[in-house]
This record gives C-alpha cells, sequence and structure tokens, in this order.
C-alpha cells in the first residue's frame, strides 16, 4: 500500500534570529508498506512534525534540505518521496529589545 502524509516543518534558529518567511510550512510524505505499519505513521503524533536545527545558518535566504532519516516511520513502513524536499526560508537578525528598567533609568535623569 502507498499512502502519503502532510508533516510540518519548523526551522529552529539561533537566539535573536527569526523566519520571515519559508516557501513551505509542510511537506508532504509518500511511504509504502503493509497496511497496519501504515496506519501507525498515519496515527503516529511524532510523525506530525520535524523540527530542522538552522541555528548555524545565520540571517539571508537559505535553502533548507529536508532530511529523510529525521522523519520517523515505524518497521516496514518506507519513504517514497518527499515533496518539496527544499524549503527556501528567509531568516533576519532580530534587534534585541532594551531592558524595561534601562529605558525608565534613563527617562528619569
Amino acid at each position: 500500500f502507498v499512502m502519503t502524509k502532510n508533516v510540518e516543518v519548523d526551522l529552529l534558529t539561533a537566539p535573536g534570529f527569526s523566519v520571515v518567511s519559508q516557501t513551505s510550512d509542510s511537506i508532504k510524505v509518500k511511504v509504502n508498506g503493509p497496511r497496519t505499519a501504515l496506519k501507525k505513521f498515519i496515527d503516529s503524533a511524532s510523525s506530525h512534525s520535524i523540527a530542522i536545527d538552522i541555528s548555524d545558518r545565520g540571517a539571508g535566504l537559505i535553502d533548507v534540505s529536508i532530511p529523510q532519516q529525521r522523519i520517523e516511520v515505524p518497521f516496514g513502513v518506507k519513504i517514497i518521496g518527499i515533496r518539496p524536499n527544499v524549503i527556501r526560508a528567509e531568516v533576519i537578525q532580530v534587534k534585541p529589545q532594551p531592558e524595561p528598567d534601562e529605558t525608565a533609568q534613563k527617562k528619569e535623569m
């Protein structure tokens, strides 16, 4: 049997950075295997989303490959396709907010 499941993609940035846009926030994972194993995969909470660490990439437009080994599948299930297999994301550096007590002290002077 062959099935397709939507899996959400969470991109994890370094502190002080933020993803402002990405070409897709989910991927379609096409799998095959015995019906009972496929049912386990479709019902599994751990396969509803994957987190990909991009904290070492910095700011700018980056292409993020979807690592097939990060998608958990039960024994007997084989991944036969991931679409898209690359997501383009725009990452910006966020300006640090001043500490609230610092701004209060400046106003008093």
